[in-house]
């Protein structure tokens, strides 16, 4: 996931899923799902959306550092569908996104 290879990585996480349902799994999971198009899992309660909202931004965290742009551009440009299944996350995106714009027109 880390190296830009979703379609290859969203089996592993998948599977993944299917056998330990932790939060940071969840979020790998629709973090690959979100980058190829797709949105198929969602947290099972408010508590887990909250955990897996914040994995996810950790996810997010790593893949800029590992700059992963293609990825993230992905990402960013479906931030909308994020909501449908993380919308802590996206909302967290979305205000960065807010701010980033600020920032460059203020420049």
């Amino acid at each position: 996931m880390l190296s830009e290879d979703t379609a290859g990585a969203r089996g592993l996480w998948e599977k993944l899923w299917n056998n330990e349902r932790k939060p940071q799994t969840l979020a790998a999971l629709v973090l690959c799902e979100l980058a190829e198009g797709t949105s198929a899992h969602k947290p099972d309660d408010n508590k887990e959306e909250i955990t897996a909202s914040r994995a996810f931004i950790e996810w997010y965290k790593k893949l800029l550092a590992m700059r992963a742009h293609k990825t993230v551009t992905h990402l960013m440009g479906r931030v909308s569908a994020l909501n449908d299944s993380l919308p802590t996350a996206a909302k967290i995106l979305g205000t960065a996104m807010a701010e980033a714009n600020k920032e460059t027109v203020a420049a």
